[in-house]
C-alpha cells in the first residue's frame, strides 16, 4: 500500500501520518529526510545538496527527484509507504507516478477558520518541544514535562494566512490532478484526531 497525504499547516495532517504509519508499519518518506540522509552519507549528491541548503537556496527538482529514485529503489516492492511532504506540485507528482504505483491520496479537508483556531493557538514546551494547544491547557506549564509553553513566533495570523494561500495555490492543481485519476479521497479533519483516523481507516480497509 503506497499513500500520499496532502493537508494544509494545522490541518492535523502530522497526527494521522503517526497514526497510519503506526498501525499499518509503512515507511514515511519525507523529502526532508531524505535530503538530510543523503547529505550524511558524504555522497557527491549529498556533497551538492549541503552546498545549496549551506547559501540557502532551494534544492532543483532533479536532485530531489534523483534522491526519491534512489530511495525508493532500495525498498522491497512489496513494503507499503507513506509519502508526507512529497509531491508538492504538479511536476513532482507526474514525476513519481513514472517511479512507483500510488493506491490512495489522502487530503485532509479543514476550514480556514479552524486552521487559523488552531495555529493561533498552538504552544510547544521549551524543554521538551512538545505541542498542545490553549484549547486543551489552562496554564503556560508544559502536562508532560513542566517546563514553560511558549507561542511560536510565525504563529501570527498574516504569517498563518499566507502559509496556507502558498499550501492552496500549490495544492489545487495536485487535488485535481489525484482526482482524474480516481486516487483523491476527502477526509474531513476539522474534528478530533480520533475522528479523522476513524475516516482514514475506513477508506485504506477498501483498498486491501
Amino acid at each position: 500500500m503506497k499513500i500520499i497525504l496532502l493537508g494544509a499547516p494545522n490541518s492535523g495532517k502530522g497526527t494521522l501520518s503517526g497514526n497510519i504509519k503506526d498501525k499499518y508499519n509503512l515507511i514515511q518518506v519525507s523529502t526532508g529526510d531524505l535530503l538530510r540522509a543523503e547529505v550524511v552519507t558524504g555522497s557527491e549528491l549529498g556533497k551538492k545538496i549541503h552546498e545549496v541548503q549551506m547559501s540557502g537556496g532551494m534544492v532543483e527538482f532533479q536532485t530531489v527527484l534523483d534522491v526519491m529514485n534512489k530511495f525508493l529503489a532500495s525498498v522491497p516492492e512489496d513494503k507499503g509507504l507513506l509519502f508526507d511532504g512529497f509531491p508538492r506540485d504538479l511536476r513532482q507528482a507526474e514525476a513519481l507516478s513514472n517511479i512507483t504505483k500510488i493506491d490512495a491520496v489522502l487530503l485532509l479537508d479543514v476550514e480556514v477558520e479552524e486552521i487559523l483556531k488552531r495555529a493561533l493557538g498552538r504552544l510547544t514546551c521549551s524543554l521538551c518541544k512538545s505541542v498542545t494547544n490553549r484549547e486543551y491547557v489552562d496554564s503556560d506549564i508544559c502536562p508532560k514535562c513542566g517546563g514553560k509553553l511558549e507561542t511560536r513566533a510565525d504563529d501570527n495570523e498574516e504569517t498563518v494566512r499566507k502559509r496556507i494561500k502558498t499550501y492552496f495555490d500549490s495544492t489545487y492543481p495536485l487535488i485535481e490532478y489525484y482526482s482524474k485519476l480516481g486516487l483523491l479521497h476527502k477526509i474531513d479533519a476539522g474534528h478530533t484526531p480520533e475522528y479523522t483516523m476513524e475516516q482514514a481507516i475506513e477508506i485504506l480497509s477498501r483498498l486491501k
